[in-house]
């Protein structure tokens, strides 16, 4: 084995940089750091400070070292928050003689953490990436790796076609959405019975409204779950809601000259407070905010008929999992998701016209053969009766979730009066 020695002094810090750089060359000749991923982040007095120019530079020695860079894709919402500096290629931070505990402030230790999040998360999609290139043959005819990257691209050029609540990119609901898109083109199948009893829910509740001006469509999505055809036939106003508003939207306006129309709109009335926060929330205070917002009057108005299009599980579950918390809480996100379903129920309730609220209640694991390994109750905390209409939704056949079992849903449909119960509870 040869060893080489680098031999240097370094009074203020600024050789023993340089060394290190030296020192990665042999490194760079045996490809020692190729595919590995790489990052960066850097701190100075000055808002400046050139360290656009330090973030170049470890750029550049990791294009040369044949590594992925990873950057910082946060918007910067505001001057105080996450990113507040503007950088998209790493983490900048600013930090004059403040003892440590002062500077850099929380918003850019924040950001520091997101990216060092996201660097975990990158390499774990990395590592599974290899471990699929390097699966038995037979496996890979059945599960091919360019199907994968073909989803993840498309996956990609939707998420930039979609209008969009501005708080929707930071807290992972245009990533939802396109997500909720590509499952459905793989399991079209499966999802199909989910779909046509969902369209006949929405049928039946349209059926019963006396007056038919306006029908409001709440978490409309792609509306791969809402007969937008019928109700166009039957309704003089048809609204489509959604925090993601999609090209297939936009289409199926045309398609119905002035009779359909999307909105964005944030049925919780809290993504804009959560998505400003810089600091990590606390599980109390998360929680207060998803059930003390305040969603504001439907769009469009007063609605004869207003559709509660499976949403009610995901409504708060999404941008929870995209929040910081302190201290560290197995239970954030499902409280957060309970409490943001809660205060969406009573706005439902609230409602003069007909309401239908079609939700998860209970998701399912269940064997090949039948056998249910698992049963966890969503709807159940929330004390609503029991719905008037159930059925399954094949969610993910195997292997989509898992290669052990099928993840499957129980879905109520609440009509009218039982969903006005929820405000006495």
């Amino acid at each position: 084995m040869t060893a080489v020695s680098i031999v240097y002094h370094s009074g203020t810090g600024h050789t023993a940089k340089m060394t290190e750089a030296v020192a990665t060359a042999g490194r760079w000749f045996q490809s020692g750091w190729r595919d590995k991923s790489a990052a960066g982040f850097t701190v100075s007095m000055g808002p400046s400070g050139d360290k656009l120019s330090t973030l170049h530079y470890m750029f550049t020695l990791a294009m040369q070292q044949g590594m992925v860079w990873i950057g910082m894709p946060e918007l910067p919402l505001n001057d105080k928050g996450i990113n507040r500096l503007s950088s998209y290629c790493g983490v900048m931070g600013q930090a004059g003689q403040e003892p440590v505990d002062v500077a850099p402030n929380e918003a850019d230790k924040l950001t520091g953490e997101l990216l060092g999040k996201r660097v975990a998360e990158t390499a774990k999609r990395w590592l599974r990436g290899k471990q699929a290139a390097a699966q038995p043959e037979f496996l890979r005819d059945a599960f091919p790796l360019h199907r994968q990257s073909s989803g993840v691209l498309r996956q990609l050029i939707r998420s930039l076609r979609v209008d969009a609540h501005p708080a929707a990119r930071r807290l992972g609901l245009v990533r939802e959405h396109a997500a909720i898109a590509a499952r459905h083109a793989r399991v079209a199948q499966a999802w199909k019975a989910h779909l046509e009893r969902s369209h006949a829910a929405i049928r039946e509740a349209a059926q019963r409204c006396a007056r038919k001006e306006r029908v409001l469509v709440v978490g409309a999505g792609d509306c791969l779950d809402v007969p937008v055809a019928d109700l166009a036939a039957q309704f003089r106003e048809v609204i489509l809601a959604d925090v993601v508003i999609s090209p297939v939207v936009r289409e199926l306006e045309k398609n119905h000259s002035a009779k359909v129309r999307g909105v964005v709109w944030d049925a919780t009335g809290a993504l804009e407070t959560l998505a400003r926060r810089a600091a990590p929330f606390a599980l109390a205070e998360a929680v207060a905010i998803f059930e003390q917002a305040d969603p504001g009057p439907p769009p469009g108005g007063e609605p004869d008929l207003v559709v509660s299009a499976n949403c009610l599980s995901q409504i708060g579950l999404v941008p929870a999992e995209s929040l910081a918390t302190t201290p560290p809480d197995p239970a954030f996100t499902a409280r957060c998701a309970q409490a943001a379903a809660r205060r969406h129920v009573r706005w439902l309730a609230e409602r003069p016209g007909r309401r239908l609220l079609m939700a998860d209640a209970a998701r399912l694991n269940i064997c090949p053969d039948g056998k249910l390994l698992r049963r966890e109750p969503i709807t159940g905390p929330l004390g609503l009766p029991l719905p008037d209409l159930t059925w399954r939704w094949d969610l993910a056949p195997i292997p989509e979730w898992s290669r052990r079992y099928h993840r499957v849903h129980e879905v109520g449909g609440w009509i009218d009066d039982n969903v006005k119960l929820v405000i006495a509870v």
